[in-house]
């Protein structure tokens, strides 16, 4: 999966999105403040469609690291979250390197985001080392630095409607506020921008930045996540959820394998699974028009006796029954499939006998039945996070 960081300026401009400023969520009365984090004006009232998706943004009256950005610069060199923090002081020396210097030194955000394209970080032969290097060269200063946060819609993160004395919000709203309130005293023209307080200041920002990150990605990702709840672990009738496995490989050659490139082969199984109303269907005819030769079978004493209750037999619960035991038991696939006379004795199906060499089988009877039922069928296969159409 490619992941790409917002330009969030861009963003901004592109979508016209409003500013929320006001740290307070409601005005006397309990009615939102007009910009605030649940305002009419800026998401649009509750239940509109503008509450879903109208999106807004929180200045933050100075340059940060984006979220992603600093998480990636922690793997690549931890003096990162030294100057971040203020605590130590760097120059960057002839090689780009950053190097401690307590007199001469510089410590900050400010100093990193007027530097940063200025410092040479050492690669190595780790492949995750130069995939984190190649993440942070291929962005723009712009990508690698925000000094505007988004706020998602507020119905994501809404107010309860159902109290009228107290309104209880979702805990991300008090991080947006949080920011709000630290912003609002910060300035990009601040000429003690190297001020121990300053930074500090600066660096719990960047902190609660972070944490609306991890909450966000808390949100989607893991079992409880968005992506496995909504998507993942949705119920859907017909479907089915496999490992990814290859084939069995006898082949010597790439286009003597049984399953092409650009194809996926389905099981038998899943098959019966994902066409199940179809194949109860197929049997079902399948049988009928192979009635005359199942039908007639010959007693012990080598008489003819045709059976006559064959419907009976193979009633469309029994043909589920069939297909749920090839689900459940490997050797039983192989099994004789037979018919039964009036006085309850056993009579293999010989079906295709002189073809097989053998009597007719549950497997046989899938297998015959699942390659018509396909014919002209499409499955929608998902392997996430990439999705693509397979004829079968």
């Amino acid at each position: 999966m490619k992941v790409n960081v917002i330009n969030v300026n861009k963003f901004i401009k592109e979508n016209n999105l409003k500013e929320v400023k006001n740290p307070i969520y409601f005005n006397i009365g309990q009615v939102p403040t007009e910009d605030g984090l649940f305002s009419y004006d800026i998401f649009g009232t509750v239940g509109s469609e503008e509450r879903k998706h109208n999106f807004a943004y929180i200045n933050l009256n100075s340059y940060f690291l984006n979220p992603l950005v600093y998480k990636t610069l922690l793997k690549v060199d931890r003096k990162i979250e030294n100057i971040v923090s203020g605590s130590k002081f760097y120059i960057i020396n002839e090689k780009g390197e950053l190097q401690e210097d307590n007199e001469k030194g510089e410590t900050g955000l400010d100093f990193l985001y007027k530097n940063f394209k200025k410092i040479k970080f050492k690669t190595t032969e780790s492949i995750r080392r130069d995939d984190n290097l190649k993440f942070l060269n291929q962005m723009d200063i712009d990508e690698l630095f925000m000094d505007k946060i988004i706020v998602i819609p507020a119905f994501l993160r809404d107010f309860n409607n159902k109290t009228t004395s107290t309104r209880e919000v979702d805990e991300i709203n008090d991080k947006y506020v949080k920011i709000i309130r630290i912003a609002s005293n910060l300035s990009k023209d601040n000429t003690i921008s190297l001020d121990f307080y300053n930074n500090n200041m600066k660096y719990i920002l960047q902190m609660e930045i972070i944490k609306i990150y991890d909450y966000l990605i808390g949100k989607v990702q893991k079992k409880d996540g968005l992506f496995h709840q909504a998507l993942l672990g949705k119920s859907v009738d017909y479907a089915v959820r496999s490992v990814i496995s290859t084939q069995t490989v006898r082949s010597k050659k790439w286009n003597d394998l049984s399953v092409k490139f650009g194809y996926s082969g389905i099981p038998l199984s899943q098959i019966c699974v994902l066409f199940l109303p179809f194949m109860v269907k197929e049997i079902s005819d399948f049988l009928d028009l192979y009635k005359d030769q199942i039908c007639h079978v010959k007693d012990k004493k080598g008489n003819d006796i045709y059976i006559d209750n064959l419907k009976e037999q193979f009633t469309n619960d029994k043909i589920k029954k069939l297909i749920k035991n090839y689900f459940k038991s490997v050797e039983g696939r192989f099994d004789e499939l037979y018919l039964y006379d009036k006085d309850g004795n056993k009579y293999p199906i010989e079906l295709f006998k002189d073809k097989l060499g053998r009597n007719f089988t549950l497997i046989d009877l899938l297998y015959i039945t699942a390659t018509e039922v396909v014919k002209g069928k499409y499955v929608y296969i998902t392997r996430y996070p990439i999705v693509c159409n397979v004829s079968l």
